[in-house]
């Protein structure tokens, strides 16, 4: 999936936080395609989206507002688009 991703180039790449989600929370859980992915974002991709899940709210960061926030929960969506090409 690594080589795939890397080989694509995507447009966007959305980062998905639940605690379900890949059993992260597993002492047995595969953590190296997480542990790549931060690395890979670093200097090709910036975020231009984030979604927090608290209780009953829902908070939405677009744009200029989206890199400097940080997420205040457990469950939330970042999104990051590739950086262009200079």
């Amino acid at each position: 999936m690594i080589r795939e991703v890397e080989t694509a180039k995507p447009e966007y790449v959305v980062f998905v936080r639940n605690r379900m989600s890949w059993l992260s929370t597993s002492r047995d859980a595969e953590k190296a395609v997480l542990d790549w992915v931060r690395g890979y974002l670093v200097g090709a991709y910036h975020r231009v989206g984030a979604i927090d899940h608290l209780a009953d709210q829902i908070t939405y960061r677009w744009d200029d507002e989206a890199p400097g926030y940080a997420p205040q929960s457990d469950t939330y969506i970042l999104l990051f688009r590739r950086n262009q090409s200079k």
